[in-house]
């Protein structure tokens, strides 16, 4: 027998309300609450403060509203909505779509083809594990900002053997990570709505950052620099950086292809 759809509202005060196995509609209200939807395609409201929202098993819709929320969408396609506040978005298994909104958001898509909105405010977009974001299932993040928002590798940056590429092109920048230095794709990211991606807009620990000729800033500025190679359409400019007590000295060789 189908599982009836069970709807629950809480009160002013900080409520933990749950669902059951069918398609829920939880209304947090007023206070610190928690939600938890259950197995099925639930929609879950946090409203007012701060409230933690769990998606469960199921295509769930989640809106944290105001206050500071952590919204988890685990398995599913889901789509989760911040709203105003400092809002930490985690999409979990699936193709999710998450829009932090106003505030200085956390967003981690997690495994799957996700599509990452930070909204205003300086975001965070987080990648912990290479199959967050693969090259044949890759994230799309729309509205990031140089100089403002920031890509977190730095769980995936482990070694100073780590590579990692910054290529523009038609308003769309492409970001890919090689880990352990093998020349393999690992991980890549789409960005779009900037002309550039700059190794300032990275969190790393260490590695070699290679960025294309649209990228607008030096790379120069990664934590640990030893080779920079600056992709021309017709050459290679090899920036060999040494950094010494007297302070840092550039070599430049051109490499025509």
């Amino acid at each position: 027998m189908p599982q009836p759809n069970l709807n629950l509202s809480g009160s002013a005060f900080g409520d933990t309300l749950t669902g059951d196995a069918g398609a829920n509609v939880l209304t947090g209200g007023f206070g610190n609450d928690t939600l938890n939807g259950g197995d099925n395609d639930d929609v879950l409201y946090g409203n007012q403060d701060n409230d933690v929202l769990n998606g469960g098993v199921g295509n769930d819709t989640l809106y944290g509203g105001q206050g500071d929320d952590s919204l988890y969408g685990n398995q599913g396609n889901d789509v989760l909505v911040g709203g105003l506040g400092n809002d930490q978005l985690y999409g979990g298994q699936g193709n999710d779509a998450l829009d932090a909104g106003d505030g200085n958001d956390m967003i981690q898509g997690g495994i799957g083809i996700d599509t990452l909105t930070g909204g205003a405010g300086t975001d965070i977009f987080r990648y912990v594990t290479v199959q967050d974001s693969t090259s044949a299932s890759s994230d799309t993040i729309l509205d990031f900002q140089s100089g403002t928002d920031k890509i977190d590798l730095a769980t995936l940056n482990t070694s100073s053997i780590d590579r990692v590429t910054i290529a523009s092109s038609g308003g769309m920048t492409f970001v890919t990570m090689d880990v352990g230095g093998d020349g393999s794709v690992d991980l890549s990211i789409q960005v779009t709505g900037v002309n550039a991606v700059s190794a300032n807009d990275l969190i790393l620990n260490s590695a070699v950052v290679t960025a294309s000729a649209a990228a607008a800033e030096p790379v120069h500025d990664v934590a640990v620099v030893e080779d920079v190679f600056t992709a021309a359409p017709s050459a290679f400019q090899v920036h060999k950086l040494y950094l010494g007590a007297s302070g840092m000295g550039v070599h430049e060789d051109l490499l025509f292809a």
